[in-house]
């Protein structure tokens, strides 16, 4: 949990997420069983996952400077 926020709130959130990654790996299935190759999906998802740690920690780094007072 993240101080300072509402526990159902960040619950619910993480259950969004959960179900809008469940979504995309099934589009990432019905891909490959529509003839997309497997590792046109498997370097997708690679792809996916990196920009999302950079989207993350980019964000971390901002509140984090904001908390500090920096800009």
């Amino acid at each position: 949990m993240i101080t300072g926020t509402d526990p159902k709130l960040e619950a619910k959130l993480v259950d969004q997420k959960q179900s809008l990654l469940t979504q995309q790996d099934r589009l990432f299935d019905e891909a490959v069983k529509n003839g997309v190759p497997t590792e046109t999906v498997d370097a997708q998802k690679s792809d996916f996952k990196k920009a999302q740690a950079s989207y993350d920690i980019t964000t971390k780094l901002i509140c984090a400077r904001r908390v500090q007072g920096q800009t």
